[in-house]
Parts: C-alpha cells; structure tokens; sequence
C-alpha cells in the first residue's frame, strides 16, 4: 500500500506540472495589453506652442515619457499630457439635428429626450450651440443662453420641414467654430444626428464639407439614424466617413438606443489627452502639416496622424545669443553654442575669424548641429594656429523664427596651439624675407671684407686669383741706386746757398711741406716743379703751375733735360743745377 501511495503522489506532481506549463502561457495571452486605438480629434496651434485632443483606447494614464509627436518629421518637444477631465477646459457642443420630413416621430422624441437629458447636466464650464436643418438652416442656440432658454428651443424642435440641407449645415458649424470667441470655449465639436440623407440641389457638397472640416480642424461626430440594418447604406457610409474624416466617429443607432449612443458618445467625447507640445520655432508654413503622435503603453504602442492647416504665430523678438568658443579637444577648431536654433549657421561664409593683429583665419568646414535642444557648430580652421586670443564674429546669420532676428555681435576665445616663437619665425622669413637676405648679403660681404683683408688680400698668380697671405713670392727687386745733385739757391738778398740733394729717383719742390724741397714763396704753386733721375740723367717739368717753371729763361713745357749750370726760376726762387758730388 505504502508503494502505491508514493506512486500516486508521484502521478500528481506530473500533473500538476504539465498544467502549469501548458496554463501560464494561455494565462499569459489571456492577460495580453489589448492594442491601442489612436485617434487625434483637433488640433489647434499658435507656433510654437501646439495642443492636440488625443484619443488613446486602451493605453491608460498617460504620461508625457509615453508620448512622442512629430510636425512635418520634425520632433516636438512633449510639455505635458493629461485627461480631459484634468484639464480643466470645458466644450462647445454644436449639435445638427435633422428635422426633415425623412426623420421618424419616434426618433425625433428620442432626439429630444436625449438632448434635454443633456442640457439638464451641462457644465457652467461648457456651451451648448443648437443647428437645426431640413429645408434650411437654423440655429436655434447660440452657446451663451441658460438652462430655461436650452430647454424652451429644444421643446420647438419637430420633424416638419421638405427637404435636407445636410452639408449646409456642417458648413454652418464650421463658420460657427471658425468664430470662436470668449463667449465659447476653445475645443469645440460637432455632433449631428441625421440619417445622412442631403436633399438639397445646388448645396454644399461632401467634398466641400470633408474640405472645410479638414482646414477648421472641427471634429465631427455622428449618430446615424437607421431602423433597420440592411448592409447597404450609401448616405450612412458618406456621413461615417465624413465624421471619421474629421477626427470624430460615428455610432449608427435607432431610436430604441439613440439615449444610451447619445450619452456613450459625449462620454468618449470628454474621454480624451489634452497633449500640450512645442516646437523649437514659432515658423509657420503655408502648405498643411502632418502632425504625427505615437503612444507607447503596456508594449504597446499606436500612431496616429493628422494633416493640419496653421495660420497662428506667437512673435519672438528675443535675438538669438552665442556662447564663448571653447577649444575643440585634440581638433584644429572651436566649439560654439546658441541660445536657439539658426539658419545660416552652416555656411563657412558666416564667421570671421581673425587673431591678435586683426588677421584673418582661414575656416575649412563647420558642422552646424541641433538635436535634444542643443544648438551648437564646430568651426574647423584650415592650418593649426598659434597660440593667443582669437576674435570670431558673425555674417548673415538669424534665428529659425517668423521674424528671422539677427545674431550679431563677436566673441574672444583663447585658444591653445603652436608656439608663438614659431609665429615670429614665420613671419619673419615669409613676409620679410626680402629684409632676411639683405641682412644676410651684407653679412656675407662683411665676412669676406674682412677675410680678404686679414689674408693680405687677393693677387693673381699664374692667372688665378690667391689670398696673398697664401702666397710665397719668389721675384728679387733691385733696389735703385741714389743719385746726387746740388743746387746753387740764390735768395731775394743775392746771397748763394748751396743745397745737397740725393735723388730716389724724383725729387719735389714747392709750397707745401710735403715736397722734398719746400719755400715759403706767394709766387711758387704747393707743388711747383720736379726734378727726375733716369738712366744717369737729370730731367725737369713743370707741375702745370700758374707762374710757371723758367728753364735758362725759357718756360718749360713737358718733360727737359738738365745740364750742369742751368737756371732754374721758381716764383721768387733761382737755382743752378749741379749735378753729381761736389760739382
């Protein structure tokens, strides 16, 4: 018995087991997030700031980590998300009731009943704006009457009235929520209750509706009456596909239902996200947007799109400002950032960059960037610079906004690179290099100046040119023999003085002190007249003087022999030449 029991519990434990595989994951897809449904009813945008009614089945509580939204590719930074409810806001309701002919008694109290129910529970915060349409369009509410006045209009309403001006009654509530002023709150939707049928020749046609729906950003939404379901309704599918369109639904409905479609359908009107966004710039264009919403969710997540006209702008006159560059690390280049997003900031063209002396920097590239609210370049330089303070400024180049103010001003940095010795040295031999060779050729000639001159300078020998310090000289030179003559010098007294002479040979006389013979004479030049030895013989000329040289009486001109006893006349001066010893 005892085995049996072991092998029973065993058994068990095997059950138990397989259940519990098999189970957890039926569990598992049991408890599986349902997809979410996105759905964006309005939007309304004065750039940069931009709101959208988000609708978010199955998501739950949103938070703004769970949102992420694009307008034309471009992000939006996401400000807050939040119910409906939490809000705060209040909504205008423009109701479109069909009282045409085409309109059952039956639904037309259900229609009555529902929006007396309706205007009974409206909120202080809400507005409640009545259209009526068959032949023509009324509005039977303006949005700013009291609980008395909604419900004595609501009273009036009767299905009486040929013919169905349908479109030209969304029309009207396009005008309606075109105008909105203080007197209605900001979201404002449509809903209409109709058949859908439009008999109205000449009016407003579905694509005209669809078209105005689109630009006003007025959601539309629809109870479509209809008694019996017979799988083919073309009116009931034009007014679904204009109200899903338009970022509204639509809940085809009899008049048995028609008081719990009406209620379920404002309850899901006020079960909505109110997504506050901003863009990084107030720029509207005239072209429609595509604004673009994901929410992420319990793993899972849905987008929803819608295309949106914006015409409204808030003015930023604040001009954008510039950081101090800061030296890029282990770059040839500056890093910048700005206060907002620019354009124009990534053309090289827009900086100027100059160093100490007001000397241009060349710029080889800038890579502009703006990503996670951070806007900055980096300016790359062509050649590595040196170091000192730098000064950049900038050309041309304005914030991303409407009113594309300037960026202006300049900026000094400090930037480290090469040293500034180097600098010197480059500017010495590149830009006064004419100044370097100079200096260097006089240098040179200075040099062999004086090398020249301490070796003695330069000969020629054997036809080449040598230091002559380097050079032996090997010639013997004769030294002349000196010659010997007098002069019998008689003065102004008459007295004779005899004047020895040894003659290397010339021999000068004159005025001056320099000459071998000198005389203090008015009459005789500094250097009067000479007197040369050659071969043995005497010989005399006269040193171009203004008296003249007298040779025995005879003025001499050139070169003239003398003789033993000639006369010379000098000035005031007379010699007798005698020439040899004693003679």
């Amino acid at each position: 018995m005892a085995v049996k029991k072991r092998y029973s519990i065993i058994n068990i434990l095997l059950i138990a087991f397989v259940f519990i595989v098999f189970a957890i994951p039926s569990a598992g897809a049991a408890f599986a997030a349902d997809p979410i449904n996105a759905r964006i009813e309005r939007v309304s945008a004065n750039m940069p700031e931009v709101k959208a009614y988000l609708y978010a089945e199955n998501a739950g509580a949103l938070s703004t980590q769970d949102i992420k939204a694009t307008l034309d590719g471009k992000a939006l930074t996401i400000d807050d998300a939040k119910s409906f409810a939490a809000s705060g806001e209040g909504v205008a309701y423009i109701f479109l009731i069909d009282v045409s002919t085409s309109i059952t008694n039956t639904q037309m109290k259900a229609t009555i009943d529902a929006l007396s129910a309706f205007s009974d529970d409206l909120q202080a915060k809400d507005r409640m704006v009545l259209l009526t349409f068959g032949k023509r369009v009324e509005t039977l509410l303006a949005g700013g009457e009291d609980m008395a006045a909604r419900q004595k209009a609501i009273g009036l309403l009767a299905n009486n009235q040929d013919g169905t001006a349908f479109y030209d009654a969304i029309k009207q509530a396009v005008l309606i929520a075109s105008n909105v002023t203080d007197a209605l709150p900001e979201r404002t939707v449509a809903l209409a209750i109709s058949d859908g049928e439009d008999y109205n020749d000449g009016g407003v046609t579905k694509q005209e509706v669809d078209k105005a729906l689109a630009d006003s950003s007025l959601p539309l939404f629809a109870l479509g009456l209809s008694e019996v379901n017979t799988g083919s309704n073309t009116a009931l599918d034009n007014f679904g596909e204009t109200a899903r369109t338009s970022g509204g639904a639509m809940t085809v409905t009899n008049a048995a239902e028609l008081g719990d479609n009406f209620t379920n359908t404002i309850s899901a009107i006020n079960d909505c996200f109110v997504v506050n966004m901003k863009s990084d710039s107030n720029v509207i264009s005239a072209e429609r947007q595509a604004l673009s919403i994901t929410v992420s969710s319990g793993g899972a997540s849905a987008t929803a799109e819608k295309e949106v006209q914006i015409k409204d702008w808030i003015p930023d006159t604040t001009p954008p400002e510039a950081t101090s560059p800061v030296q890029l690390p282990d770059q040839n280049g500056i890093h910048i950032e700005f206060s907002k997003p620019l354009l124009g900031a990534d053309n090289p063209a827009a900086y100027t960059v100059t160093d100490g002396s007001d000397a241009p920097v060349a710029i080889q590239s800038v890579v502009y960037m703006a990503k996670d609210g951070t806007v900055s370049v980096d300016i790359l330089f062509a050649e590595q610079l040196y170091s000192g303070e730098y000064t950049v400024s900038f050309n041309g180049i304005t914030d991303n906004t409407m009113e594309k103010n300037p960026l202006t001003g300049h900026t000094a940095f400090q930037l480290k690179g090469k040293s500034i010795f180097l600098k010197y040295i480059h500017t010495i031999f590149v830009d006064y290099w004419w100044a370097v060779f100079i200096v260097v050729f006089v240098i040179v000639i200075l040099i062999v100046f004086r090398t020249i001159r301490k070796r003695k300078g330069l000969i020629r020998v054997d036809g080449k040119l040598s230091f002559g310090a380097a050079t032996e000289f090997k010639h013997h030179f004769e030294t002349p023999e000196t010659a010997h003559a007098s002069l019998i010098l008689t003065d102004m007294k008459g007295e004779a003085h005899r004047i020895e002479l040894d003659i290397n040979k010339s021999l000068f006389v004159g005025r001056a002190k320099s000459n071998n013979l000198s005389f203090d004479d008015a009459k005789m030049s500094r250097q009067h007249f000479v007197i040369e030895v050659e071969n043995g013989e005497y010989f005399i000329s006269d040193l171009n003087t203004t008296n003249g040289t007298l040779l025995n009486g005879v003025r001499v001109s050139g070169k003239r022999k003398l003789n033993i006893n000639d006369v010379i006349t000098a000035g005031n001066e007379k010699f007798v030449f005698k020439a040899g010893e004693g003679a």
